[in-house]
């Protein structure tokens, strides 16, 4: 977890970066498992295509 804004402004940056490698050789169908810990420990299925979108648009909230 980031301890400050700064630091979570240098994570996303650091994810976009990586993502930019990797979107190009990615399914969009390809399956993913989301593990949260949220005060309790979640797992979850999803796909590469519809996690994208959400990390794009939580770069731009950093932007601003």
């Amino acid at each position: 977890m980031e301890t400050s804004r700064e630091a979570a402004r240098t994570a996303i940056e650091n994810a976009i970066a990586q993502l930019k490698q990797v979107v190009p050789g990615v399914s969009l169908d390809a399956p993913l498992t989301l593990h949260a810990v949220t005060p309790y420990s979640q797992t979850m299925q999803s796909t590469f295509g519809r996690e994208v979108p959400t990390r794009l648009k939580s770069k731009k909230v950093y932007e601003k």
